[in-house]
């Protein structure tokens, strides 16, 4: 590879040997699901007021099996007769399921005994109920109530001890996995009646067919792009899968991401915000995209392309990334780009994620994370200038792998520092050419205006006064890639990124009006022979030049190739001719930039 990126490429190729996506299920036990607060000792629905279900001992261990971003298998240890050994939780699905190799004993420590309600009926404490799909447990006080739901082999339960000291039992013998629901969300009840509990129960039966049995399995995921968009469908077994919040919020936020499927949105919790489960087997979701334009572009001037080499700070390394792609980017510019990345990378000391072995350029609370995503973007600026923008870039996957599946941001992380790198990685991620690759960057984006969004929702529901302020990191960009709610304001720096025409040749050079020509001009250091190619979207011609032997001009659709050969050594020019009334932008200084609002 020219240019001198080669070498940096390889670099970071070795400095990153592996990735694996862990999301909110890294470094610590995971401790929140949507809805749901869980621990080694037990589980509750998210609701202050909600009972708290107890395994009749804390768990032996904590294991994680298999993690990823979407879910994550853990093994309890030995457990006593009624408590589990293991663990599943999938943010695909709602809530989460549980492995008893010995019967089910949960305790309960409410005043009055809990209820037990199955599709023909309802049952008090001592009663068991009949073995069937589903036992639905609600309480004497105003809280969320529970299903459980069996998963192959059914049982019968009960309701036994005294108040203060209940516990949920199954009869007989029992072995096998159980999923536990919120049916109503967040929505307390408290049925304390017959007529009650027959109206929870037919909430419930009305739409068993989303909660009954296995939980939904992923079959395939498809994926559709335009001009302006990127749409993904994912297709399950069964209905009933998990919509993810930050779709659900996006749009209060001012992202125009769209959910095209048939969904059942329930209430949630004042920490995850409203909650929707697929009444389809698919869920599909249109995120507005703008796609970036190949290789480097082309505007008149050469403004403020020095730079600092070896620094490694956030704005330093995001302004640097810009200008790699300008056509007038030289060898000593990508030079200075290269030495940050290497200063960067020998200077990266994060922490390991325990669960997946992986040693990451961040530390396990986050510092240092939005620095990584800048270096992330640095390498895909330098691979897009490159002409090579699917050339593997294992620092983004590294910094992305912190990302949430169900909420689209990184997890455990400073708040201004992820929606920082957050804004980086979805620029850096709009770059590549890869439909998945472009969506990971749009979930970004709906994960930053989804936070907005859950301020607003949880202030119309009473529980914040006032919405507070939040970092916004190159969002002038951001709102043109991604389509975003409101009219931008206009921005020299879109207009040059997104130049019409696109220099995708290795020669550098720089762009201006000279007596009223559009002038290319580039320092031949030997006379040797050379080629400029452009990609345009209006046509191109070519006329006068200076110290030149030959110019022979190739086109092809939208792409042009000028073989040039000088006639000695200096400097040399070529008139670029586009049509009348076409115009390049203005190069300016390309700027980091960060707000709050």
């Amino acid at each position: 590879m020219a240019r001198g990126f080669s070498l940096i490429s390889l670099l970071l190729l070795v400095a990153t040997a592996r990735s694996q996506t862990f999301g909110r299920f890294g470094y610590l036990p995971c401790t929140r699901l949507p809805g749901w607060e869980i621990s080694a000792s037990g589980f509750k629905a998210s609701s202050g007021v909600a009972d708290t279900f107890s395994f009749p001992s804390p768990a032996a261990e904590w294991k994680p099996t298999a993690t990823s971003a979407n879910s994550q298998t853990v093994i309890l240890g030995v457990a006593p007769p009624g408590g589990p050994s293991q663990l599943k939780m999938d943010l695909a699905v709602p809530g989460f399921s549980l492995y008893f190799e010995n019967g089910i004993d949960l305790k309960l420590a409410g005043t009055g005994a809990p209820f037990l309600s199955w599709p023909e009926g309802s049952v008090g404490q001592t009663v068991p109920t009949p073995s069937g799909p589903w036992v639905l447990v609600s309480f004497r006080t105003d809280q969320p109530p529970v299903l459980l739901s069996f998963v192959g082999v059914q049982t019968s339960m009960s309701i036994q001890g005294a108040s203060g000291d209940w516990h949920l039992r199954s009869e007989g013998t029992f072995k096998g996995w159980v999923r536990f629901l919120l049916p109503l969300g967040g929505t307390g009840a408290d049925p304390v009646t017959a007529s009650g509990l027959g109206e929870l129960t037919k909430a419930v039966v009305e739409n068993q067919s989303l909660w009954s049995g296995a939980a939904p399995s992923l079959v395939n995921t498809h994926f559709e792009s335009d001009a302006n968009s990127i749409t993904v469908t994912w297709t399950f077994d069964k209905p009933g899968a998990l919509v993810p919040g930050a779709a659900l919020l996006a749009g209060y936020g001012g992202d125009s991401v769209q959910i095209t499927s048939d969904i059942m949105q329930v209430e949630g919790s004042i920490d995850d915000g409203p909650i929707a489960v697929t009444k389809e087997p698919k869920l599909s979701i249109r995120f507005p995209a703008r796609p970036w334009p190949s290789c480097r572009y082309v505007a008149l001037g050469n403004v403020g392309l020095s730079s600092t080499p070896g620094t490694v700070d956030v704005a330093t390394t995001v302004t640097l990334a810009f200008k790699d792609l300008s056509c007038a980017a030289d060898s000593k510019l990508l030079g200075d780009s290269g030495s940050g990345l290497m200063t960067y990378l020998a200077s990266a000391h994060g922490a390991i994620e325990p669960y997946s072995g992986m040693h990451l350029p961040y530390g396990a609370d986050g510092a240092g994370y939005d620095v990584a995503a800048a270096h992330a973007l640095l390498t895909q600026a330098l691979s897009v200038s490159n002409g090579t923008p699917d050339l593997s870039n294992p620092l983004l996957a590294e910094v992305t792998a912190r990302v949430d599946a169900y909420s689209w941001r990184p997890w455990n992380v400073d708040d201004e520092v992820w929606r920082r790198a957050s804004g980086l990685d979805a620029v850096a991620l709009a770059m590549r050419p890869e439909a998945e690759q472009r969506l990971l960057g749009a979930e970004l984006q709906a994960g930053l205006s989804a936070e907005r969004g859950l301020d607003l929702w949880r202030h119309w529901k009473g529980s914040t006064i006032k919405s507070p302020q939040r970092l916004e990191a190159m969002e002038s960009l951001r709102k043109w890639l991604f389509v975003l709610k409101g009219t931008p304001a206009p921005d020299p720096m879109i207009q040059m990124l997104f130049s019409p025409v696109r220099s995708c040749g290795l020669n550098p050079f720089v762009c201006s009006i000279q007596g009223g020509r559009t002038m290319l001009t580039w320092m031949s250091l030997d006379a040797t022979a050379g080629i400029l190619v452009f990609s345009s979207d209006v046509a191109l011609k070519f006329g006068s030049s200076q110290n030149l032997h030959s110019v022979k001009v190739q086109h092809q659709g939208a792409s042009w190739e000028v073989d040039f050969k000088p006639k000695a050594a200096g400097v040399c020019e070529l008139e670029m001719i586009l049509p009348s009334g076409g115009s390049l932008p203005a190069a300016c200084d390309p700027q980091y930039v960060e707000s709050s609002r």
